[in-house]
C-alpha cells in the first residue's frame, strides 16, 4: 500500500522574484519523479505570472495534468467549497496556498483523490522559527488526562501544550501552566503566526469539517498519532492512519490491526494514562468524587459510551433499580448530552446514585470502583487494564454501525466475559452477589490485559516520555519492538 506523502516547500523570503521561483523549481525537481503526472492546484497569494512560470517548468520536466486557477474564494467572510476537480489521472498534486488554506485544500484533495494520489506538495508562506519543537495536542479537556502522567517528565524548554481554539473560554490553559509549569498555546495562534512545530502528538483524528479541524497538518512537520481507544474499529483502524509518520498504540493486538492500513512506524507503549491508579488513595478519590458510600457494599461505576453506543438510555431504569442497595456512580461520556439530560430528569434526588458532571480523570473512577458497568469503547479496556470486574451491556445491531464494525475488540472481550441484554438484565444482581461471596474476574482480566497491552520497563509512562524526548532532541527513535505477529 502506497502511503500518501504530504510535503511542504517553504518560501525563504517574502519576495516573488525569479530567483525565488527558481529555488521552488529546484525543490520540485528533487521532490517529484520524472514519470509522475502532476496537477497544479490553487492560486492562493500567487499571481497568474508566478503560476504560469511554475506551469512552464512542470511542462518542460514532467507530465502535467491540468491547471486549476480558482481557489477558496471569500463571500462576506464565508468560504465557498472548492469546485469539483474532474481530472483523475494525476498522482501528484502541487498546491499553491496560503497557510490558512492548507487545511481545506489538504482535506479536500485527500478525500477526493486518495486512491490515486501518492504525494501532495504545498508551497506556502514563510514559516517563522518557533522555540518549542514538540507539542502535545488537546482538543477537548478529557484528553489532558492522557498526557498528565507524562508532562512533568518532559523537557519544558522544548515541549509545549497545544489547545484547540474552542477551549479559550475554559480555564484549562491556566490550570495546565500552573500545575505543570509548561507553556500552553492555542492552535490558531501558531497557524496565524506561521509558526511550525517539528512534531505534534495528537489523540485526535484529522477532522473533516471547518468547525473542528485538527491543526496537525498546518502547525507540524511530523505527525504522531497517540491511539485514543482500543475499540470502535472502523473509526480507529482505517486509511486515516496513513496520514501519520508515527503511531503510538497499546500493544501487539492493536499494532497488528494498525499495520493493515499504514507503513508508518508503530510503537507499543502500554497505557501510561492509568499507570498511576495503584498509587492513588481510595479515600482521597472518594472525596474528590463528592460521594457518600456504604462501605459494606460494592461501588458500581457506570461509564457509558457516546451517542448511539451509550447503554444509559436503554438500561438506566433497570440498572438503577438493581443497584438500589449499592453505591452507583454515573459518568457519562464527556461529549454526550442525552445521558446528562436523562440523569437530571430522573435521578437528581436519589441518595445512592451520583453523577460525575465535571472533568475528572477516569483513574479516580477506576480506583474507587469494584465493578465497571460499560458498553463499548475506552471504558471497557480501562477496566481490563485496571483489572476491575466488568458488567457489559449490549446494544442490538451495534456491530453494523459506521464506526464500530464486527471486528471491534469489544466483541472479542464478550467471548471471555458475559454480557447482559434486556432479556437477562435481572441476573446482574446474582453476578454482583458472586463477587460479594469472593468470586471475581481477576484471572480472565489478567489474560485480557496481557493480550491487549504491552508492559514497558521500567514503566509505560517512562517509555512514553522517552519517545517524546527523542522526538524533541532528534535522537535516534527507538526501534519498533512489536514485529512478531500476534499469536492467538
Amino acid at each position: 500500500m502506497n502511503k500518501l506523502k504530504v510535503h511542504s516547500l517553504k518560501l525563504v523570503s517574502n519576495s516573488r522574484d525569479k530567483s525565488f521561483l527558481d529555488s521552488i523549481c529546484v525543490g520540485l525537481a528533487n521532490s517529484i519523479k520524472p514519470s509522475c503526472k502532476v496537477s497544479l492546484f490553487g492560486k492562493g497569494d500567487f499571481t497568474y505570472k508566478h503560476i504560469t512560470f511554475l506551469e512552464n517548468f512542470i511542462n518542460r520536466n514532467l507530465s502535467f495534468g491540468w491547471h486549476y486557477h480558482k481557489y477558496h474564494k471569500s463571500n462576506k467572510g464565508r468560504r465557498k467549497n472548492i469546485f469539483d476537480i474532474n481530472d483523475s489521472s494525476s498522482n501528484v498534486i502541487l498546491v499553491l496556498s496560503n497557510q490558512k488554506d492548507y487545511y481545506y485544500s489538504a482535506r479536500y484533495l485527500h478525500e477526493n483523490k486518495s486512491k490515486l494520489l501518492e504525494k501532495i506538495i504545498f508551497i506556502h508562506s514563510f514559516e517563522r522559527s518557533f522555540k518549542y519543537k514538540t507539542g502535545l495536542y488537546i482538543n477537548i479537556p478529557e484528553i489532558y488526562n492522557h498526557y498528565k502522567n507524562t508532562i512533568d517528565r518532559l523537557d519544558h524548554t522544548s515541549t509545549c501544550i497545544i489547545l484547540h481554539k474552542s477551549l479559550k473560554n475554559d480555564n484549562i490553559k491556566e490550570f495546565i501552566e500552573n500545575r505543570h509549569k509548561i507553556k500552553v498555546f492555542y492552535d490558531d495562534y501558531l497557524s496565524d503566526s506561521n509558526f511550525k512545530l517539528d512534531t505534534l502528538i495528537t489523540t485526535s483524528h484529522l477532522h473533516f469539517n471547518q468547525s473542528n479541524i485538527s491543526p496537525i497538518e498546518v502547525i507540524s512537520n511530523r505527525k504522531v498519532f497517540l491511539h485514543y481507544s482500543l475499540g470502535f474499529s472502523k473509526y480507529f483502524y482505517n486509511n486515516k492512519l496513513n496520514l501519520y509518520d508515527y503511531i503510538l498504540t497499546y500493544g501487539s493486538y492493536s499494532a497488528n490491526k494498525i499495520r493493515k492500513f499504514t507503513n508508518s512506524k508503530i510503537y507499543t507503549i502500554g497505557y501510561p494514562r492509568y499507570e498511576n491508579v495503584s498509587r492513588l488513595s481510595k479515600n482521597d478519590c472518594i472525596e474528590k468524587l463528592k460521594i457518600k458510600i456504604n462501605h459494606n457494599k460494592p461501588i458500581l461505576s457506570w461509564m457509558p459510551s457516546i451517542d448511539e453506543f451509550s447503554s444509559f438510555t436503554r438500561y438506566h431504569s433497570k440498572i438503577t433499580k438493581i443497584s438500589k442497595d449499592y453505591t452507583l456512580i454515573v459518568k457519562p461520556h464527556p461529549l454526550s448530552q442525552i445521558d446528562f439530560d436523562i440523569y437530571n430528569k430522573y435521578y437528581t434526588k436519589t441518595q445512592n446514585i451520583f453523577l460525575v458532571d465535571f472533568n475528572i480523570d477516569n483513574s479516580i473512577i477506576f480506583k474507587v470502583s469494584d465493578f465497571i458497568i460499560a458498553d463499548y469503547g475506552g471504558s471497557v479496556f480501562g477496566a481490563i487494564f485496571n483489572l476491575k470486574n466488568l458488567i457489559l451491556l449490549d446494544i442490538p445491531k451495534v456491530s453494523n454501525s459506521r464506526i464500530m464494525g464486527k471486528e471491534s475488540p469489544e466483541f472479542l472481550v464478550r467471548k471471555h466475559i458475559p454480557s447482559f441484554n434486556m432479556r437477562n438484565i435481572s441476573s446482574v444482581t446474582n453476578y454482583i452477589s458472586q463477587y460479594e461471596m469472593g468470586t471475581s474476574q481477576i484471572k480472565v482480566m489478567k489474560k485480557l490485559k496481557k493480550k491487549f497491552f504491552s508492559k514497558k520497563s521500567p514503566s509505560d509512562t517512562a517509555y512514553f516520555s522517552e519517545l517524546i524526548n527523542a522526538f524533541i532532541h532528534k535522537k535516534t527513535i527507538p526501534k519498533v519492538s512489536w514485529n512478531k505477529p500476534l499469536i492467538h
